[in-house]
């Protein structure tokens, strides 16, 4: 990762389950994953430690102390978070670790114990899934705010400038003693909690997408921004001055993009789904079990929406021009037959389709999206209200977005059977439950209305998935 590396421009600031004991004491979750004990634990079979870190409350950012000087704007203002119990890897995913899951290593440098590196978000996301698969839990990346809490040293934090110590020497790796290496995990003094290399050695990424925090106003477990281009990663690096590498120093970065000093580390915590405030009463996230995708979600009126396009890859479905970065940021394209999956249509509301949406989540209805419009004031104008204010075509005609709700709706064009793809950037078009030679709702870059529309149930469209 680039040592400048600063925002990117434009970014403005399930029913229960019976439970089974096993002798090493875990047990089913509701959600059907195993659980892990409230302490430490090793995942004997992958090899990461994993450390508990008892949840609580702390002022997330820069503060007005000793250290203040060094900070960067975009690491205030500073807010009180609340965090629950987690726990994450004693160290970064190592190279052992790594290949022990994926079955290969895509580091340059190599070494067992050295972190992986480099790693994109979306490579990142692809071990969690596969890491959750062979496990039975329910592993995924660190929230901004769980980072930086157990960077800090959690509830024992003694309020150090680098993760473990005022002194940068002893806890990390970075531009002035690593001779631009990389180096093996744990050679350092560990933090409060006896996490390593949380400072230096490779960034870190999380959940979030960048986003300032003036504009996050959830405050318990929040999970950032409901949309965006970048995510957030953490803790600098070996190639970095000692100002990257401070406890509260953020980065960030374009989903497919990996650096060779750009690692993982892994934590199990809580579903992040909690409600905070604003016109449209707050977002959160799942993740959805079937492929450890994580979707941010938004509640407006009385509806609780995914905030982001379904990316769950059906037979099929298909990536815009059959580009796996486009599915990255658009979600996938799907015909209305697979977004059914032999399911009758539906007016209702709610529809009561599941189709192809996960567990606890359905295929909205006309009457659900007419819902939403009227909500948020209107067909005429709902389109400037709901679309996300980067991701869309800004030539002359193009009406500007407000986003005021979080639905952050992207334009994913459209396909068709033979091939040919057309509108991304300009158009999106997400399919509904209600049959009328399927019926669907389309937003346009040049236009302020979310528009009532048919389509033949051939062509390829997004999807956005209700909770039930």
């Amino acid at each position: 990762m680039k040592r400048t590396l600063r925002w990117p421009k434009g970014i403005k600031t399930a029913g229960r389950m019976a439970a089974l004991v096993a002798a090493a004491g875990v047990a089913f979750a509701a959600w059907g994953q195993i659980k892990p004990p409230a302490s430490d634990f090793r995942e004997e079979k992958i090899g990461i430690d994993m450390v508990f870190v008892k949840g609580g409350a702390f002022d997330m950012g820069c503060r007005a102390d000793a250290h203040a000087a060094d900070c960067w704007g975009d690491e205030k203002p500073v807010r009180k978070v609340t965090v629950s119990d987690f726990h994450i890897g004693k160290f970064p995913v190592t190279q052992r670790q790594w290949t022990a899951v994926m079955g290969s290593n895509p580091s340059k440098v190599k070494g067992d114990d050295m972190p992986v590196a480099p790693v994109s978000w979306d490579q990142a996301q692809e071990f969690v899934s596969k890491l959750n698969t062979m496990t039975g839990k329910k592993y995924r990346l660190p929230t901004e705010a769980e980072w930086e809490f157990a960077a800090r040293g959690g509830l024992q934090s003694k309020g150090y400038k680098y993760a473990g110590s005022n002194g940068i020497h002893d806890v990390a790796w970075y531009a002035d003693n690593s001779g631009n290496a990389i180096k093996a995990v744990g050679l350092k003094q560990a933090n409060e909690l006896g996490l390593y290399d949380m400072s230096g050695n490779v960034w870190e990424w999380t959940l979030d997408w960048v986003g300032s925090y003036g504009s996050i106003k959830q405050n318990d477990n929040p999970a950032g921004p409901v949309s965006g281009t970048h995510r957030i990663a953490r803790g600098g690096s070996f190639r970095n001055e000692a100002r990257r590498n401070r406890i509260t120093n953020r980065g960030g970065d374009k989903l497919n993009v990996s650096f060779g000093d750009l690692g993982v580390r892994v934590v199990i915590g809580v579903d992040i789904n909690t409600a905070g405030t604003g016109a449209g009463g707050g977002g959160g996230s799942f993740t959805d079990s079937r492929d450890g995708k994580t979707y941010r979600t938004v509640k407006i009126g009385n509806q609780t929406w995914m905030a982001e396009n379904l990316n769950y890859n059906a037979s099929g479905s298909v990536c815009y021009e059959n580009k796996e970065s486009n599915c990255n940021t658009y979600g996938r394209l799907y015909n209305w037959s697979t977004v059914m999956n032999r399911a009758k249509s539906s007016d209702k509301n709610p529809s009561g389709v599941q189709g192809i949406c996960p567990v606890g989540w359905h295929v909205p209805s006309d009457a659900e999206w007419t819902a939403l419009t009227d909500f948020v004031g209107g067909e005429k104008t709902a389109g400037t209200k709901l679309k996300s204010k980067t991701g869309w075509s800004t030539d002359k005609d193009y009406k500007a977005a407000t986003d005021d709700y979080g639905f952050s709706a992207l334009p994913g064009g459209s396909g068709h059977s033979n091939g040919d793809f057309r509108y991304a950037g300009g158009y999106g078009i997400w399919w509904s439950a209600t049959e009328n030679d399927a019926n669907s709702r389309d937003m346009d870059y040049n236009n302020e209305a979310v528009n009532r529309n048919r389509y033949i149930k051939s062509s390829l469209l997004s999807l956005r998935c209700s909770q039930d």
